[in-house]
């Protein structure tokens, strides 16, 4: 046994018998919702950062002037070294520049950089077992915390650490920083209608307000 081992409350256990299918459970003030994750879920939730993310906009915008820039340059250094007055073409130029980047732009569709950045994250998670991340879980709302218990840890969360609820037609997710969030599958609830009590739950909770789907 180890002496600095925190000691964790029986009701907090995941017992043997556990059934990730239980769904959602109230008892009083304390709900229980429990469910299932496995690697697509997490896999969903690196997808689901990408396409929300600001950074990301601003970083697909810087690539798409470098391109341009890039195109232009390529375009005008021949005219200027062939001594063309580049000043009655520059115009036409970057007409050109801007023409072949929507090009590479619509090579570049949305869905296919989506396959690749999920192959990406699938490479990643199978670098390792994850057993502390794959299998049975359950997110405990009490008054003053939330609880996620997972197959090897087990996480408090008071809920001013949560920074902001995200909700997609198949999760909710619960960030705590800027890259960190925890994902509750739709899929865990009875119905619409069960899920959107517990989003308004957490979102009273929490005092973030409700999600924007």
């Amino acid at each position: 046994m180890n002496p600095y081992e925190s000691p964790i409350s029986a009701e907090l256990v995941l017992p043997s018998a556990f059934d990730p299918h239980a769904g959602l459970v109230r008892e009083g003030e304390t709900w229980i919702l429990h469910y299932q994750l496995e690697r697509d879920d997490f896999v969903a939730l690196g997808l689901l950062h990408w396409e929300k993310s600001r950074a990301q906009r601003s970083a697909q915008y810087k690539w798409a002037l470098y391109w341009m820039a890039l195109v232009a340059l390529v375009a005008l250094v021949p005219l200027a070294i062939s001594g063309v007055d580049i000043r009655r073409y520059w115009l036409p130029m970057l007409a050109s520049a801007a023409f072949v980047l929507a090009i590479i732009l619509l090579s570049l569709q949305p869905s296919r950089l989506r396959r690749a950045i999920r192959k990406q994250y699938e490479r990643l998670y199978a670098e390792g077992s994850n057993q502390a991340l794959f299998g049975a879980y359950r997110a405990i709302i009490t008054p003053a915390r939330l609880i996620v218990s997972g197959p090897l840890m087990e996480t408090h969360y008071r809920w001013e650490a949560i920074e902001r609820i995200e909700r997609a037609p198949q999760y909710i997710v619960l960030y705590v920083s800027a890259l960190n969030g925890i994902i509750l599958p739709v899929r865990a609830f009875r119905d619409a209608a069960q899920c959107d009590e517990f989003v308004a739950e957490i979102a009273m909770r929490t005092g973030r307000g409700l999600p924007v789907s």
